[in-house]
């Protein structure tokens, strides 16, 4: 953080804030010198804003004349204080939106903003006279989870059930086997031999 002087004119009947913007967890010193968020600034006036002389209604002022946005920049370090003041009695709420962080975050992500008047947790106070009452802003950088490698493939071989048989050709047909030739058949008598001889030799 850095430390800071300013003088902000505050009559009679009016006050105004200041906000400190800093940085909290394990990424809070990654993140980039000079990060500045969107705050929001919503008021709600004691009375209607026409009851109060020479005062301009910052922002956005609503039909009801009593209640208005405005916006401002904290610069992530620094303390700034609000351009303007508000009536005594003027209750304040602050937010912010982390996605509105200029430079983005890189490799981390920022946490809800958190608001603190004095000791107390709060993003709601209520304007003094002639008094700039301090808040603190804190975001909470958290580093991004870097997902592990991959396990590797414990078994190399793409298929690991290939076919112990395959054929090269899945267009040809499955060779089979052959069937014997059938026997010779048995040789034919010789001629003169197909009776058998009977009676005697002459």
């Amino acid at each position: 953080t850095s430390t800071f002087n300013v003088s902000v004119e505050m009559a009679a009947g009016f006050g105004g804030f200041n906000l400190l913007k800093q940085a909290d967890g394990d990424a809070a010193n990654k993140v980039a010198e000079g990060t500045a968020f969107d705050v929001t600034v919503n008021y709600v006036l004691p009375n209607e804003a026409g009851t109060f002389t020479g005062w301009q209604a910052p922002g956005t002022l609503n039909p009801d004349n009593k209640t208005g946005t405005t916006t401002m920049k904290a610069e992530l370090g620094k303390a700034v204080a609000y351009p303007g003041t508000f009536p005594a009695g003027t209750k304040i709420t602050l937010s912010e939106d982390p996605a509105s962080a200029s430079p983005a975050a890189n490799g981390y992500t920022w946490g809800e903003p958190v608001f603190t008047v004095g000791e107390t947790k709060t993003d709601t106070f209520t304007v003094e006279d002639q008094k700039a009452t301090a808040v603190t802003l804190t975001n909470t950088a958290t580093l991004t989870p870097v997902p592990p490698n991959p396990e590797p493939n414990p078994n190399p071989n793409p298929n690991p059930n290939p076919d112990p048989n395959p054929n090269p050709n899945p267009a040809a047909p499955s060779p089979t086997t052959s069937s014997p030739s059938p026997a010779a058949s048995s040789p034919s008598p010789r001629p003169g031999n197909s009776l058998a001889s009977t009676g005697a030799s002459v």
